[in-house]
């Protein structure tokens, strides 16, 4: 389980990201033989395949931080949690707390409320990675059944 931070310093650090992730299929696809029959890398599966397994950290305060380490040692308990990428984000606000939200393939899937004096972060976290671990799987389980071919799989 691979677990990601990026840093608030602007759209620069996005930019240099997008583009060595850009790069890497191509070069990974040469280097590992992953691709179809003709030797073409498939782009799209292959970096769900690459970066699967990705747990995001977008946590900005002392509350978003804990909760995310709580989470994060539930989440990597479950069975196949490798095989999916979330992001855990937070908007602090200093009147009603945190809202903290979870996203898998960008939607999302969870989200809460966490007041400044919570002191059970622990059982939240837990409590959060069991709900969210359903509604990835739910959603997975439903992108697989439906086959609609007026609709895109992310219009679902």
């Amino acid at each position: 389980m691979k677990c990601v931070s990026f840093p608030r310093t602007g759209w620069r650090a996005y930019g240099v990201i997008v583009a060595v992730l850009a790069a890497t299929p191509a070069l990974g696809a040469e280097e590992e033989g992953i691709g179809d029959a003709t030797g073409k890398p498939n782009g799209h599966r292959f970096l769900q395949e690459r970066y699967a397994g990705v747990v995001a950290d977008q946590t900005v305060t002392f509350i978003g931080q804990r909760f995310f380490r709580e989470f994060v040692a539930r989440w990597s308990d479950k069975a196949r949690a490798d095989a999916y990428s979330i992001a855990v984000f937070e908007r602090p606000s200093a009147r009603w707390g945190s809202l903290i939200w979870v996203e898998y393939a960008n939607r999302k899937v969870f989200q809460t409320f966490v007041s400044p004096g919570r002191a059970d972060l622990r059982a939240l976290g837990e409590q959060v990675a069991d709900r969210v671990y359903d509604n990835v799987v739910a959603a997975d389980v439903q992108r697989l059944l439906i086959k609609e071919p007026d609709i895109g799989p992310d219009e679902i």
